[in-house]
């Protein structure tokens, strides 16, 4: 499969903006002056160029009114009250998702509003930091326009003697196949079998309505993520998923959610046990440019969900909904 050759063109572009490759060095956005660091989630470390995300309640996983519990994602680490994680952001990523987090001038590779870093950079002051947490989340942006990162990454935890000891957690938002592009077979199979090491990826979008409407992406067809995600199963990643289910008023169907459940099962049977339906949230970055039809957007995503959970419940056993997600095999 390859790409729209118009996305493969801004994602070569990114690349170039963000990645000095000779010297091993990526461009990492600081979120000192940023819309994001005004959100109460934002925790700032390193300099301004890393946070320390704590989940506890996990108020972002979606739920009806009578579930009175939100399941913790743990991704394989011991279950704890609070879960923190130490993130930090590539400056870079190929679409604009209207519900960000993220400012989007820290997206466009733009070296005023970041610095760049080796990984053994990034990892000493991680470990410099008090108290580091023991999961290091390399996000965006788009993490997966620069694969590099997280190999090199896993190299310099590795030379530390710490291979096995840091979870390393990847976001991706299945938009680019530049993993397959740039790196060897070999370096893919060493990052898929890194210990303690996962992928998110964000489905953005039950339909191909809802896709575009969402990331502003109009050369990709909705698709492309299945195939994306099929191919890192392919490849023994572990895999976790998100989907946002914004979407133009009136857009959502009871048959919507039940195909997009469908392909998803076209993967693995369990892959919608394994997906996490995100509540999208006024943060701050998002306050500043949404539209009052993303406003209503709001609204339908409430009613998507309450499809997913009438589908959810038709396929699958209350037992199976219970269990932790990481408890679900997709082997």
């Amino acid at each position: 499969m390859e790409l729209n050759t118009n996305n493969e063109k801004l994602i070569y572009t990114l690349r170039n903006k963000v990645l000095k490759k000779d010297e091993k060095r990526i461009l990492i956005a600081s979120l000192n002056d940023s819309k994001e660091n005004e959100d109460n989630y934002t925790r700032l470390n390193c300099k301004g160029y890393g946070r320390v995300r704590v989940f506890k309640n996990f108020s972002i996983h979606f739920s009806l009114e009578n579930q009175q519990t939100r399941k913790p994602l743990f991704r394989g680490h011991p279950p704890v009250e609070e879960l923190r994680t130490q993130v930090f952001q590539l400056a870079a990523c190929n679409w604009r998702c209207w519900y960000c987090f993220v400012d989007f001038e820290l997206l466009a590779g733009n070296p005023k509003y970041g610095s760049f870093f080796t990984t053994d950079e990034l990892i000493d002051m991680y470990l410099s930091e008090p108290n580091y947490p023991d999961v290091l989340d390399l996000s965006g942006g788009q993490p997966d326009i620069v694969p590099e990162w997280c190999l090199w990454t896993m190299q310099s935890l590795e030379r530390r003697n710490m291979k096995g000891k840091i979870y390393v957690w990847m976001d991706d938002n299945l938009g680019t196949e530049t993993l397959w592009e740039v790196l060897t077979p070999e370096e893919i199979e060493y990052m898929a079998t890194f210990p303690n090491h996962s992928r998110a990826c964000c489905f953005k979008g039950y339909d191909d309505v809802s896709f575009k409407f969402n990331t502003a992406e109009r050369h990709l067809d909705f698709s492309t993520q299945f195939n994306i995600f099929n191919r890192l199963h392919k490849d023994g990643f572990d895999l976790y998923a998100y989907v946002t289910l914004t979407s133009p008023k009136g857009n959502v169907t009871r048959k919507k959610i039940s195909d997009f459940i469908d392909q998803l099962q076209k993967i693995h049977h369990n892959v919608p046990l394994r997906t996490i339906p995100l509540e999208i949230q006024p943060f701050t970055a998002m306050l500043s440019r949404k539209n009052d039809v993303q406003t209503e957007s709001l609204v339908e995503q409430e009613k998507a969900y309450y499809y997913w959970w009438e589908e959810m419940t038709k396929r699958f056993s209350s037992s199976d909904l219970e269990k932790p997600y990481d408890q679900i095999s997709l082997l």
